[in-house]
């Protein structure tokens, strides 16, 4: 009653609202997002200037929402950590008032080992004036928090409860447990999400996964709860040893997945599938023929981030070209693995991740690609089976062995100023290769670029990455400059542009955050009645 002014709104209870639940596992990490599928307000437009601006508003929350996010990360480690972020404006927003006890409601929460601690989730009714984005923001103006020791499975774990007072009124959890695998941050997920809301995950039409390598046999999305799940399923099995760090943890995804949601479609997205375009002559191999019949080839991943990116960034040059052509465009996808690709015509033409995850560019545990004869020569020297060695090349090379320990590049970034001279190594071997890998993708793209796109956490965040990359490419991408201030920024306020353009033909250079989890939303979108 106190917003109706102009504009009415009708909440929906929150079963009524289509959702979808994505997992993302990664190597060492999981990421989960609950996106909202229609739009949040139903306005029932005035005949005055200002009802008829909150209209447009409103539809466009047509757009994919986040009600909430999690990210679990440095899982296996002893840093390892969840942190959920909640989208409290819009939970409440779409929860009906029945459904809501009080304003403030008290929880208990303890364990074997823990002290009893009160803590309160803060309801606030903002349904006039929403500001919400596609990815929440963790930024506070004043936040409470309540530290709680729990005690999880039999093992301690520490819990921070933040309460923040935004424009967009977030509510942030965070749970510090040493050594978490997949599964148990996922079941730590699941039950913050009920105890936050036992209703969130009522209106769940849709489980979205990311599926790192597909092979040869899955070059569109599927659904894995349908007739040939369990063909799906085992096929995805059968090529996991081509992606050791991921397709064991995308599976763990999918089969509680399909516990949580029985009778809904469980929809696999495949990183193989955007790069499925790239020609022959580039994913063939110049090795004996019956190598190929074992589909020995290039297959390509981080896909669904580049397919996502590739679409934002056309969007964006588009806004520069008067001719309504597609842009080429290569895409540097830089997080704990990295991968650079060619995008020409929307399409990909190429990329440095080949038959499997382990090649390409040098990575946070992964070499990338080296002679492959290293392989049998080190098992031969090192008393090592081919397998080891191969695990080794995965899980402990890279930015962690040149470092000597780190594969973080804020922290290999800290020691490198500090002068330590493994970390200032570290960060030399990165640029270097990583450079060289652009340059060949230029060769992809027809041999000219309109932009170099930097994303994923390296790619969005580190500005020394970013300068010392395109410095050292030079003439290739026509001695463009990157502005300094802008780059420090992380082209927050330039549209992402980072390079100073003065219509010298120059590629501009961007940075764009991915957002794998709404991508395989849209793809979800395409198996669901709406």
């Amino acid at each position: 009653q106190n917003y109706k002014k102009n504009t009415e709104y009708k909440a929906m209870e929150v079963s009524k609202v289509k959702t979808v639940f994505v997992f993302n596992t990664g190597s060492s990490s999981v990421k989960i997002s609950l996106l909202s599928l229609l739009p949040l307000l139903d306005p029932i437009a005035g005949d005055n200037e200002e009802s008829a601006a909150v209209a447009p508003a409103a539809s466009a929350l047509a757009t994919p929402i986040r009600i909430l996010t999690a990210h679990a990360q440095r899982l296996g480690t002893a840093k390892s950590s969840t942190l959920i972020t909640f989208s409290s404006t819009f939970i409440n927003s779409i929860i009906s008032e029945n459904l809501l006890e009080n304003d403030e409601n008290e929880e208990e929460i303890g364990g074997e080992e823990s002290q009893n601690v009160v803590h309160h989730h803060h309801h606030h009714h903002h349904r006039h004036g929403l500001k919400l984005s596609s990815r929440l923001s963790s930024s506070t103006q004043t936040t409470k928090k309540t530290n709680i020791k729990t005690n999880i499975n039999g093992k301690n774990s520490h819990t921070e409860y933040h309460h923040d007072d935004n424009e967009t009124q977030t509510h942030i959890v965070e749970v510090k447990r040493p050594f978490m695998t997949h599964d148990i941050a996922i079941e730590i997920i699941i039950n913050e999400i009920n105890k936050y809301n036992s209703h969130l995950l009522s209106g769940v039409v849709a489980v979205g996964h990311r599926v790192v390598h597909g092979g040869a046999k899955f070059t569109d999305a599927v659904d894995v709860n349908g007739d040939d799940g369990e063909s799906i399923i085992k096929a995805i099995e059968n090529v996991s040893h081509l992606a050791p760090l991921h397709n064991p943890a995308n599976l763990i995804g999918i089969q509680i997945g399909r516990e949580l949601f029985k009778d809904i479609p469980q929809i696999a997205v495949f990183d193989t599938a955007f790069h499925s375009t790239i020609p022959m002559f580039a994913y063939t191999y110049p090795i004996p023929k019956e190598y190929a019949e074992h589909q020995i080839r290039k297959y390509g991943f981080h896909g669904t981030s580049v397919k996502y990116v590739s679409h934002i960034a056309t969007r964006k040059l588009q806004q520069h070209f008067k001719d309504g052509r597609k842009p080429k465009i290569i895409i540097a996808h830089l997080g704990n693995g990295a991968s650079v690709t060619a995008v020409k015509d929307g399409k990909s033409t190429d990329t440095t991740m080949e038959f499997t995850p382990l090649s390409g560019v040098m990575m946070g545990t992964r070499s990338g690609s080296i002679d492959p004869t290293i392989v049998t020569f080190a098992a031969d020297h090192l008393s090592k089976s081919p397998e080891e060695v191969i695990s080794d090349l995965n899980r402990k090379s890279g930015l962690f062995s040149i470092s000597n320990g780190d594969n973080d590049m804020r922290c290999i970034e800290r020691r490198a100023t500090s002068g330590d001279e493994d970390a200032e190594l570290a960060l030399t071997m990165f640029v270097y290769i990583l450079a060289k890998h652009i340059a060949a993708m230029v060769v992809a793209c027809g041999g000219s670029v309109d932009a170099l796109v930097f994303t994923a956490g390296i790619g969005e965040n580190s500005a020394f990455v970013r300068k010392k990359t395109v410095e050292a490419l030079g003439a290739v991408l026509g001695n463009v400059v990157i502005d300094e201030k802008i780059n420090m920024e992380n082209g927050r306020y330039t549209d992402g542009i980072i390079s100073r353009n003065d219509g010298d033909g120059s590629p501009f250079i961007i940075v764009i955050p991915t957002d794998e989890e709404l991508s395989i939303c849209q793809e979800c979108r395409r198996f669901i009645d709406l």
